[in-house]
């Protein structure tokens, strides 16, 4: 990891010219997705905040800065996850954190099976000579994906400047559908979205359960405060929903500081009403994002982030204590949860962190924009003439047909069946070497366009997509759609699913069972034996943390021994880490808060 601070080019403000009669208008978004429906509902359908405004402005990120931040987020989000782990095998850390003991076996056995998260939002500030600094990690409940993914693009066009750069959400949708698609649940399984309440939270939930249903899972929205009214328990304490099915899987807008603010740790319950937190820390449900997502979104990791990585240069130096660098450099007081400003007088109870400035003075942003405008006007003017030069040239005719684009949306061909289509057909057409990657280009729909702009940004140094190689160019596409899959998971999901769908016929079901095959690898079995009872074992064990433990374990070395041993270790880890956590350490008494709830980016 990077451990020197470099400086990076400032953002800039740029003024557009709106269009008219942007101030009554729906037409920029499109209305009949749910999800911008209630967005209009909250926010208005108005372009700008007041329908008088002749010019708005926005801000544009350089390339170089844009794969800094890019670069940025990777590291810290590796950072993060190590200081995590840091946390949970250190338990004299544990009461720093303000969660009640009950809570930490939970986040324990959720880190270490490796539940995965879906998506995570970092608060950076940007400033050119301090370059980037992280302020927090919102990794538990994270907002904003709806602007960031589909509203910024739709404002950018409506009022004609998608054509300046790459929108920096592009591909936000495809990523988060990918997201679930790596959680490697069956097809049409439930999904149940619970909100508190209507506004944001619900725009942001419609929008995350968009991305789950192209994944190809059933999705209900479920409204509630701190109690379901719509789910109930069976007989034997499972939670049901309102048509009676199970909840399993589901992902909340609630962030786990407050569901354990509003708990004082009485049993959770199995009959009765159905309380939010009865739902989330059941055995029998898994919640997205995971419980060990409370630990790096509390601001209790950034003095454990600051030990472990000092002086990197995108994190605050943060301390419990004033110290003489703090008192030299200037500090802020951040409570361990919140936004809540701390008077000096109680600054021993909360940890100073060093502060950053935000901007660069207006004039000099004024001047960069204007140097920029005068570059832009010359390359524009270059290209002008250049254009005027190759039109008096003869066009050289083609007779290369077109090729159809590659559906990042549907799982009906692979990328690896249609890359393999596309050679077939460069072979077919004498396609020579060198135009390979426009032809690619040119064949794609602009949503691939944008996220190839997008990678040819990001190179260093940064590149025109038209200068990208083949290879580079497949390469991408095969890491971002073409994830590699785990042979004894497909082979465990072969047969599970063993069942004929309903109205199938012979043929499709034959069908069906040749494309799951292809994916197994049955080929390359050297001990048929070993191997029919390792997925015998795996199928009947009905235990998800012991499936998660054995899905860690390498192919090439997962024995049915192998098997039988780490699942025996597995069942006995987690037992032990809740009996030695519950009666093992101190307890603390904590007091029911009666308040109105807090936000989900209270953090």
């Amino acid at each position: 990891m990077s451990n020197q601070s470099t400086k990076i080019a400032p953002l800039v403000r740029a003024s557009v010219i709106l269009p008219p009669g942007h101030g009554n208008t729906r037409d920029w978004m499109d209305y009949s997705q749910p999800y911008v429906k209630v967005f209009f509902d909250l926010c208005g359908s108005n372009l700008v905040n007041s329908p008088d405004l002749k010019t708005t402005t926005y801000v544009q990120i350089p390339s170089s800065t844009h794969a800094a931040l890019r670069k940025a987020t990777t590291e810290l989000h590796s950072m993060f996850v190590k200081a995590t782990e840091h946390v949970c095998k250190t338990p004299e850390l544990w009461p720093a954190f303000g969660f009640p003991s009950q809570y930490w076996p939970r986040a324990l056995a959720s880190f270490f099976i490796g539940d995965k998260v879906i998506s995570g939002r970092f608060d950076f500030s940007i400033t050119p000579e301090k370059g980037i600094k992280c302020f927090e990690y919102n990794a538990d409940s994270a907002s904003c994906l709806m602007e960031c993914g589909h509203v910024q693009s739709s404002w950018a066009k409506a009022v004609g400047i998608d054509s300046v750069g790459v929108d920096a959400g592009v591909g936000c949708e495809e990523r988060l559908v990918n997201a679930w698609h790596l959680l490697n649940l069956p097809k049409g399984t439930l999904i149940h979205f619970l909100i508190d309440k209507e506004g944001e939270e619900k725009y942001h939930a419609l929008y995350m359960l968009n991305a789950a249903q192209k994944a190809g899972f059933v999705c209900k929205l479920v409204k509630g405060g701190d109690n379901l009214d719509n789910f109930t328990f069976d007989e034997a304490g499972h939670i049901l929903d309102d048509e009676k099915k199970p909840v399993k899987y589901v992902w909340k807008t609630w962030c786990y500081t407050t569901l354990l603010s509003q708990w004082n740790g009485e049993p959770l319950r199995h009959s009765g009403q159905v309380r939010v937190i009865d739902v989330c820390l059941s055995e029998n449900v898994l919640v997205f994002e995971p419980w060990w997502s409370a630990i790096p979104s509390n601001k209790a990791i950034l003095p454990v982030l600051s030990e472990m990585f000092p002086d990197h240069p995108n994190i605050l130096h943060t301390s419990w204590e004033v110290t003489d660098r703090l008192k030299k450099s200037g500090y802020v007081a951040k409570p361990v949860s919140g936004r809540k400003y701390i008077p000096e007088k109680q600054i021993d109870k909360v940890m100073p962190v060093e502060t950053v400035e935000e901007i660069e003075k207006l004039g000099e942003l004024i001047k960069l924009f204007q140097r920029q405008m005068d570059s832009q006007q010359e390359q524009t003017e270059a290209l002008v003439a250049a254009i005027a030069k190759g039109l008096s040239k003869p066009m050289p005719a083609t007779s290369i047909p077109s090729f159809p684009p590659f559906d990042l949306t549907s799982a009906a061909e692979l990328w690896t069946d249609y890359l393999a289509r596309f050679h077939t057909f460069i072979g077919a057409n004498s396609v020579p070497e060198d135009k390979t990657a426009q032809v690619f280009l040119t064949s794609q729909s602009k949503v691939t366009y944008k996220l190839l702009c997008n990678l040819a940004s990001q190179q260093s140094p940064p590149k025109c997509i038209n200068d990208l190689t083949i290879n580079e160019i497949t390469d991408f596409m095969k890491n971002q759609f073409d994830p590699a899959r785990y042979i004894v998971r497909e082979r465990i999901k072969f047969w599970s699913e063993m069942q004929r769908k309903l109205g199938e016929t012979i043929h499709e079901l034959a069908a069906r069972i040749r494309q799951d095959a292809v994916t197994c690898d049955f080929p390359s079995i050297r001990d048929p034996l070993d191997e029919a009872m390792r997925t015998r074992f795996m199928c009947s064990v009905n235990n998800e943390a012991v499936l998660k433990a054995l899905f860690k374990v390498k192919d090439s070395e997962l024995t049915f021994a192998k098997a039988i041993s780490t699942a025996v270790e597995t069942e006995d880890a987690v037992g032990r880490v809740a009996k030695e956590t519950a009666y093992g350490a101190k307890q603390t008494p904590v007091h029911k808060i009666q308040a109105t709830k807090k936000s989900n980016e209270s953090q």
